[in-house]
């Protein structure tokens, strides 16, 4: 179960003081209306003014990674669902549906036992008196994280660039361990992994289709110390940017 209070802070008409780029005399100015409040106003959101946010979270999970901080094989397959309801106080009521599947896989176990294959698909889908601010949460066994963008989602978009009612993405990784070293009895694994992620977002279930999606490519070091300490550093690049990650444990 989680508990919330969320504040949204809005700016619509403050006065502040601003420099006149031509004379550079200092003068009053009113900022004008925000696009969340443009929208709220338009009917397309809800939870302007922030409010209790309580839920209780469940799911059932199917795991049989060999080494969950840096697999090579197994399968990691889980459901949850999220509800947030008016009986233990929340503001809204809504249901937020989440189900993955990872794979790891060595293609050539006798040959190339340090390639590994890894893999994993997403579908979410979030429905009734949601507010604007909780279409960007996703949760799973591994911990919540953000929505499309980002470094656990879709590298090479800004973090959360892509958010609704319905999220889904695929995220492919070639891991292939190139080298081993020890320094001061700590042992270094470094991997080189090129990666490939996909998605989109719909505003309902039935439009899921296979049009339109944004693609992200790039390559990355892996840093495995002691075998359960993964350093990542990753290279990302789509048609909007180019971005540097840098974190400790693998996307997924």
């Amino acid at each position: 179960m989680e508990f919330s209070k969320n504040s949204v802070r809005r700016y619509d008409g403050t006065s502040s003081v601003a420099r006149d780029p031509i004379t550079g005399i200092k003068v009053p100015a009113v900022e004008d209306s925000s696009k969340i409040t443009e929208d709220a106003n338009a009917g397309k959101i809800i939870g302007i003014n922030g409010g209790n946010l309580n839920y209780v979270r469940a799911g059932i999970a199917y795991d049989t990674r060999d080494y969950e901080p840096d697999p090579d094989r197994g399968w990691l397959i889980e459901y949850n669902i999220n509800k947030a309801e008016r009986t233990i106080g929340s503001d809204f009521n809504y249901i937020r549906h989440f189900a993955q599947a990872k794979n790891f896989y060595q293609p050539f176990p006798k040959l190339f036992e340090e390639f590994v294959i890894a893999q994993r698909v997403a579908l979410t889908k979030i429905e009734g008196n949601v507010p604007f601010f909780e279409y960007r949460y996703l949760f799973s066994i591994d911990g919540p994280f953000g929505a499309l963008g980002g470094q656990n989602t879709l590298r090479g978009y800004r973090q959360e660039r892509f958010f609704g009612p319905v999220i889904g993405f695929y995220n492919l990784e070639l891991r292939y361990r190139v080298g081993s070293f020890s320094v001061w009895d700590q042992f270094i694994q470094l991997s080189i992994v090129p990666f490939y992620d996909v998605g989109r977002v719909w505003d309902k279930l039935h439009d899921v289709n296979t049009l339109n999606y944004k693609h992200a490519r790039g390559v990355g070091l892996r840093i495995i110390w002691d075998q359960a300490t993964v350093i990542l550093l990753d290279y990302a690049y789509s048609k909007e940017d180019q971005l540097f990650y840098v974190d400790m444990g693998h996307t997924f």
